[in-house]
């Protein structure tokens, strides 16, 4: 709990971060504020699927009187921390929980264990043949070379947790570490498993109804020590009356709710970090130095070119700048997927999978950094004299020549300042890498990776310091070579 000395202040805090956020929940969304006469849940994404019908089943009192937040446990943990307000927290994760409990942030003589989940092994429907449903131990240990079972990660997600403990109280987590590909949610796994980049996956029970495209395999019967189990905690600073919280709370805890559970859920710089360092820049070399040639001729045929469709050619160069980089993720995923025509001639002609492998971060930031390359080609391009190039031509000397000896001496300045830029750029791509190479410790987690995994774990904070740091010097001194470098050739 935090010292008497600081309550009144903690409490002050507390109040003025969620009237911000009442605020600007109420000006991006439905133009009332959370709170008020509402009693505000938040509750993990998992119960996302059965919470709905435990409210329907309530009074009528405390059923109008609710608005359900879903997420990741521990997104919502950091949400409250940051004041964000809620009245009652369902977690997922009991070690968020004890510490938002340790901090003040909600009562802890409120803390109850209401509902439990099931872990189930799923896999996509066509590959049926393949695993049918079978008991959980020959499944794990008939695992192959290339093969990838999806879990959430262990660090931060609590299926993953979950998943984990269950796996080495049975001796079956080595047989399944080699293959394991880290989600940053329950949610996500299932996703991958249904869109079939991913041959199994572990999810909840209660998620598995939301998808058609997945079968069972097996069970997965929880660790003894770690059973996969749900915590509901009312909040230390309500935002709604306080008898309608208690209302909420009720009915949530009643027999007819803890029906409605049970029914859905049967029914359905340390190593990592250096490491996470040394693949950021071998990804972001390999993204700056494979989009180089792409760059040079991009520039060339924008600088120099007079064509029809040049805009055309310019916009759609620039279009990774305005982009999110998610949606620039998603659209890979969907041309060189595993499921996708073009990646599974990859796969089965070249024998290469750019999903869960560093060489697709690397694609994945290489086109979202590209346009920073281009354009400072293009810049020192349209710098020189074009008289230079021609009298270079009337003398008889090839494009190529002119290139070599002429173009290219002028505005390597540009090339290597657009090279830079792009590294620097790369080391801090997010967005496209999560979203098409996914979160694999040693493998395509990246430095911004990294800290979003630190961020996600309790007590990660100084990690992810340590990493934003090292994340904000590396940019810092590649703005600063490509700014002197373009200084240098702007006074030749």
């Amino acid at each position: 709990m935090p010292e008497p000395g600081s309550a009144k202040l903690d409490t002050a805090r507390r109040r003025t971060l969620s009237l911000l956020t009442a605020t600007l929940l109420a000006g991006c969304g439905s133009g009332r504020a959370p709170g008020g006469d509402r009693v505000t849940v938040f509750a993990a994404s998992s119960l996302a699927s059965v919470l709905p019908q435990i409210l329907a089943s309530a009074p009528a009192r405390a059923m109008t009187r609710v608005r359900t937040v879903f997420a990741a446990s521990s997104m919502l943990a950091r949400q409250i921390e940051a004041g964000a307000p809620a009245d009652l927290f369902f977690c997922a994760d009991e070690a968020w929980m004890r510490r938002l409990v340790s901090r003040g942030w909600l009562n802890g003589l409120t803390t109850v264990e209401p509902f439990s989940n099931r872990l189930l092994l799923v896999a996509p429907a066509r590959h049926r043949d393949r695993w049918g449903e079978r008991q959980l131990e020959p499944v794990l240990r008939s695992l192959r070379a290339g093969d990838h079972v999806v879990i959430g990660d262990p660090a931060h997600v609590p299926s993953g947790r979950y998943a984990r403990a269950a796996l080495e109280a049975l001796s079956l987590w080595p047989q399944v570490a080699p293959h394991a590909v880290y989600a940053d949610s329950a949610r996500a796994a299932l996703a991958l498993v249904d869109r079939g980049e991913a041959d199994l996956g572990v999810v909840y029970a209660t998620d598995r109804a939301l998808s058609r495209n997945v079968h069972v395999v097996a069970d997965i019967p929880s660790a003894p020590r770690l059973p996969v189990r749900y915590v509901l905690a009312q909040s230390s600073s309500l935002t709604a009356a306080e008898a309608d919280v208690r209302a909420v709370y009720g009915a949530l805890l009643d027999e007819a709710a803890m029906r409605v559970s049970r029914r859905r859920v049967c029914a359905a710089v340390t190593t990592a970090e250096s490491t996470a360092l040394w693949l950021s820049a071998k990804v972001a070399l390999a993204a700056s130095l494979g989009a180089l040639p792409f760059a040079l001729v991009l520039a060339l045929a924008l600088s120099r070119g007079r064509f029809a469709g040049r805009i055309v050619l310019n916009v759609l160069v620039h279009l990774p700048l305005v982009l999110p980089p998610v949606v620039v993720g998603y659209v890979l995923l969907l041309m060189l997927g595993h499921s996708a025509p073009l990646g599974r001639w990859f796969s089965e002609v070249i024998g290469h999978r750019f999903v869960f492998h560093w060489t697709g971060a690397a694609v994945a930031a290489g086109i979202v950094t590209l346009p920073f390359q281009v354009r400072a080609i293009r810049v020192a391009l349209d710098a020189i004299n074009p008289e230079l190039e021609h009298m270079a031509r009337t003398l008889g000397a090839s494009r190529w020549t002119v290139w070599r000896t002429v173009t290219f001496p002028l505005a390597w300045h540009g090339v290597v300042a657009g090279l830079i830029t792009a590294f620097a750029a790369a080391l801090g791509e997010f967005g496209a890498v999560i979203t098409f190479a996914a979160n694999v410790p040693g493998e395509t987690r990246t430095l911004p990776l990294a800290i979003y995994t630190a961020l996600q774990t309790p007590d990660g904070e100084v990690a992810a310091a340590r990493l934003a740091l090292l994340s904000i010097l590396l940019a810092v001194l590649g703005l600063v070579a490509a700014e002197w470098l373009g200084a240098r050739g702007r006074h030749r």
